[in-house]
């Protein structure tokens, strides 16, 4: 009977002990996550909202993982404690193939870490951009006259009510036929291409200075033309300001 007795008394013990090792003690969520699109309007943000599911509050620092090169993330508040709300700004700061790329949110807290899964959709650039800010437009290419002033001019006109623009100067024909060519940037001699570039002041022009071991390329494919360039650093005439430019503009 006292063994009967002890044994009763011992087994709600055993199941507090079990109890106690269930999973984290303090879960938390994060609301409003979805898939990013660049190309729509306002679609570079992302407004999430960090909650408290069970157990103590602890702070939460917010990442996000994943991006591809040429795509960075701002998380304002990169941390809080729950319950908060964080904006997440993603910017194009480089030539990024237009695409559609999966990243992650990640919430850390000091005992329990969530993971979350979204694409982000690039749209492919037709423009130029400049220190991250995108320029979209047309291209143009209209060719010079005769010998000696043999030369083709390729120019992109912004959609940003005008502010910028890009102007490339090709220093010998323009190619007739279909094909890929690449060309110098900057210098004099032939098979070159000189850049102008102008920001939102329309007093403030940029060149290259003469940066002759960078190269564009230039694609002609059933008379339809297409130009890239990779990072050029761009310096102010004016001395002292300097600009970061991409190019990827076809018609």
């Amino acid at each position: 009977m006292k063994k009967l007795f002890f044994a009763l008394l011992l087994t709600p013990v055993l199941f507090a002990s079990c109890k106690k090792s269930d999973g984290p003690s303090n879960e938390f969520i994060i609301n409003g996550i979805h898939d990013v699109n660049l190309g729509t309007a306002g679609g570079n943000i992302l407004a999430v909202a960090v909650a408290q599911t069970s157990g103590t509050q602890e702070p939460v620092t917010i990442t996000v993982t994943g991006l591809p090169a040429g795509l960075s993330a701002d998380v304002q508040p990169a941390s809080g404690t729950p319950a908060f709300g964080a904006a997440i700004t993603f910017s194009r700061t480089a030539n990024t193939a237009g695409g559609t790329y999966p990243i992650h949110i990640v919430g850390t807290s000091a005992s329990y870490t969530k993971s979350y899964d979204l694409n982000i959709v690039v749209p492919q650039l037709n423009g130029f951009m400049a220190d991250g800010k995108a320029y979209g437009g047309s291209m143009s290419h209209p060719t010079g006259g005769f010998p000696p002033y043999v030369y083709s001019d390729i120019v992109i006109t912004s959609t940003d009510n005008g502010s910028g623009y890009f102007d490339a100067s090709i220093s010998e024909d323009f190619p007739a036929t279909d094909g890929t060519y690449t060309y110098k940037i900057g210098g004099r001699s032939n098979n070159s291409m000189n850049l102008n570039f102008s920001g939102n002041s329309s007093t403030t022009y940029f060149n290259n200075q003469d940066d002759s071991t960078l190269t564009a390329t230039l694609t002609i494919s059933g008379g339809k033309f297409s130009l890239t360039i990779p990072s050029i650093k761009l310096y102010a005439m004016s001395g002292g300001t300097s600009t970061t430019l991409f190019v990827n503009a076809h018609e």
